[in-house]
C-alpha cells in the first residue's frame, strides 16, 4: 500500500472537527437530560414539602391564619380576611343628594376608583360620589349600581322639537316632562319653543340619553385616504360611531383621541359638506393643523378648524363636527355650538368633569359616551404613572426660589404659572421665553427652546413628545380638571424618569388641595415634600 493510499484512510482535519462537534453535542445532550432529571426530582420534592406542610396545618389544631406584621402598630394582617378585602374594597353609604352614593376606598388601595373622587377623610380613606352621571362616564360594579338609589330614567327620543316614547309609558313621560310639553299624542309630544335644552337637560338628570341613534350611511363612509390604524382599544369606538352617528370619547390623557378624530374625518364623507374641528384656544387650532398635515393632508382641503370662541359660521351645514376639550360645552358661552348643522358629531376630551356640577350635560351635547377605565388602561397600553411632587413652603417667594432649586437645564422643562405677572418674574429669574396668548407661533416657540415658561394656553392639549418634567408655580385655585390637564402633558410624553413637580405654599395647599383629587381619582400617588423637611405620601 502507497503512503498516498495511506493518507487517504486518515482522517482529514475537517473529518476531526465534525466527529469532535457531534461527541461535543452528544455529551451536551446528555448533560442538559440530566441536567433536566435534576431539576424536576427537586420540583417533586419542594412540592411534596408543601403538600406535607399543607397536610400538617389542616390536620393541626385551629390556629390563626399565616399573618404579615405591618409597622404601623406592631400588629398583624389576616391575609385570608386581606383576600376577602381584595374582592369588596369599599364600603357604601347615602350621598346628600337623591341618586347620590359614597364609596369609601382605603388611600392604599389604588386599583380601585369609581365616580368621582370627592375628597378624602382622615387621610386614610378616599370618598368618592357616585350617580347616575357616573355610569355614563365609566365602569361602575354591579354591586354599587344595585345600591344606587338612581330615579326612574324617562325614556324618550328627542328629534329637533318632538319627543317620542312607548305608548305604555305615556303616563309616567307626561307627569315628568309635561310643564314644557304641548301637543300630546299616543306615543309623541312637542317640546314648546325655547325649551329644548330644558327638557334635554332633564332627560339626560335621569339617567337616560335621549338621542335616537343615526347610524352612519354607507355612502357616508370612504377609506381612501386614511393611513390611520386604530389600536384595539379605540376600534369599539369607531363600531360605536357607525351604529350611532354620535359618541363622546373620554379616553384618558396621551391615549390617541385626536388619531381616532383624525380617522373619522379622513373617513367621513357626506355629500359636499365640510368637517368641522372645534377647539378651545388657538394653540391647539394650530397643532390640529400640523397633525392633519402630518398624518392625513388629504382631507385639509375639506376640513374647517376652529376656536369655541371664534366660530361664526352658523349658517353652513356640516357633514362631521369634532368638539375637541368637550367639557367646554356646557358652558353657558358655549352651548350655542350644540346648534351647529352637522349630521354627525364627536366629543374629545380626558377630564369631562366640570366644577359647576354640569358634568351631564357634556354627554347631553355630545352623545353616545364611550369611557376607558384610567387604571386599566395605565396597565395595559399606557405609559406608566409619572411622579407627582407637592413642594409645600412657606412664602410666595419661596416658590420662585423652589422653581430655580428644581430646574435641571438638561432635562426640558415646562414651567406653568395661570397668572401671567408670575409668569412673567420666573421667565425674568431664568431667563426663559415666556408663552401666552400674546405670543405669535407658539407651538415654533416651544420647538425652538429647550424649556420654557407657559401660561394657560399650554395648560391642555398641547403635544410634547420629549418633555422631561413640569413645574407647576402658579395655578387657577382649586380646579382639579387643570391640574390633571397639565399633568397630562407628560403623558404625551416618550421621556422616562418623568416628574410633574407643584409648588404650593402652605395656605394654598389648605384652600387648594382639592386640585390633587384629580390626579389620586385616576391612580397617581401623590407625594407630598414640606419645606426643610422629608416627604411623605398624601
Amino acid at each position: 500500500m502507497s503512503a498516498d493510499a495511506g493518507d487517504e484512510k486518515r482522517p482529514t482535519l475537517q473529518q476531526n472537527i465534525e466527529s469532535m462537534t457531534k461527541l461535543l453535542a452528544e455529551y451536551d445532550a446528555e448533560f442538559q437530560a440530566k441536567q433536566d432529571k435534576l431539576r424536576k426530582d427537586m420540583e417533586s420534592k419542594i412540592d411534596a414539602i408543601k403538600k406535607d406542610m399543607i397536610d400538617m396545618t389542616l390536620s393541626a389544631e385551629p390556629e390563626p391564619p399565616v399573618q404579615a406584621s405591618t409597622t404601623a402598630l406592631g400588629g398583624t394582617v389576616d391575609l385570608t380576611e386581606y383576600e376577602k378585602f381584595v374582592k369588596h374594597p369599599y364600603f357604601t353609604y347615602p350621598g346628600r343628594k337623591k341618586g347620590t352614593m359614597y364609596v369609601m376606598v382605603p388611600k392604599f388601595y389604588t386599583k380601585f376608583q369609581v365616580g368621582w373622587l370627592l375628597d378624602t377623610v382622615d387621610e386614610v380613606w378616599n370618598r368618592y360620589e357616585v350617580n347616575q352621571y357616573a355610569v355614563l362616564f365609566g365602569e361602575v360594579p354591579e354591586q354599587i349600581r344595585k345600591h344606587l338609589n338612581l330615579p326612574e330614567p324617562i325614556r324618550v327620543t328627542v328629534e329637533g322639537d318632538t319627543v317620542t316614547f312607548n305608548p305604555e309609558d305615556k303616563k309616567f313621560v307626561k307627569r315628568q316632562l309635561n310643564r314644557h310639553m304641548t301637543d300630546w299624542t299616543d306615543n309623541s309630544a312637542r317640546i314648546t319653543k325655547g325649551n329644548e335644552y330644558t327638557i334635554i337637560d332633564q332627560i339626560i338628570q335621569s339617567g337616560h340619553v335621549p338621542f335616537r341613534p343615526n347610524p352612519v350611511q354607507p355612502h357616508h363612509v370612504t377609506y381612501g385616504h386614511d393611513p390611520i390604524e386604530l389600536r384595539d382599544y379605540q376600534e369599539p369606538v369607531w363600531r360605536k360611531f357607525l351604529k350611532t352617528g354620535a359618541v363622546g370619547v373620554f379616553h384618558p390623557t396621551g391615549s390617541g383621541k385626536s388619531y381616532i378624530g383624525m380617522a373619522a374625518l379622513a373617513r367621513i364623507r357626506v355629500g359636499r359638506r365640510r368637517n368641522l374641528v372645534i377647539v378651545y384656544s388657538r394653540t391647539l387650532a394650530d397643532q390640529w393643523a400640523e397633525y392633519i398635515a402630518r398624518h392625513v393632508p388629504e382631507i385639509a382641503k375639506h376640513t374647517v378648524i376652529d376656536t369655541y370662541h371664534g366660530f361664526k359660521q352658523f349658517d353652513e351645514q356640516f357633514g362631521l363636527t369634532i368638539y375637541d376639550e368637550c367639557r367646554r360645552l356646557p358652558a353657558h358661552t358655549f352651548a350655542r355650538l350644540s346648534t351647529i348643522s352637522t349630521e354627525y358629531r364627536m366629543g374629545l376630551d380626558a377630564t369631562p368633569y366640570r366644577e359647576d356640577g354640569k358634568n351631564h350635560l357634556i354627554v347631553s351635547l355630545t352623545g353616545f359616551s364611550q369611557g376607558l377605565d384610567w387604571p386599566d388602561y395605565m396597565r395595559r397600553y399606557g405609559p406608566g404613572y409619572h411622579a407627582i411632587q407637592v413642594h409645600l413652603v412657606k412664602t410666595s417667594r419661596g416658590k420662585l426660589d423652589k422653581a430655580k432649586a428644581l430646574y435641571d437645564p438638561r432635562r426640558r422643562t415646562l414651567f406653568y404659572s395661570y397668572h401671567l405677572e408670575i409668569g412673567g418674574k420666573l421667565a425674568s429669574m431664568l431667563s426663559l421665553p415666556f408663552i401666552t396668548a400674546a405670543t405669535e407661533n407658539r407651538l415654533g416657540v416651544m420647538r425652538d427652546n429647550h424649556s420654557f415658561v407657559a401660561s394657560s394656553v399650554f395648560a391642555e392639549g398641547v403635544h410634547i413628545g420629549d418633555l422631561d418634567s413640569i413645574i407647576e408655580i402658579d395655578f387657577h385655585y382649586g380646579s382639579r380638571q387643570e391640574e390633571m390637564q397639565l399633568s397630562g402633558r407628560l403623558m404625551h410624553s416618550k421621556q422616562k424618569r418623568k416628574v410633574h413637580h407643584i409648588i404650593m405654599t402652605y395656605d394654598e395647599f389648605d384652600r387648594y388641595k382639592k386640585r390633587l383629587l384629580s390626579l389620586e381619582g385616576n391612580g397617581f400617588h401623590v407625594q407630598l415634600i414640606e419645606d426643610g423637611g422629608g416627604a411623605k405620601r398624601r
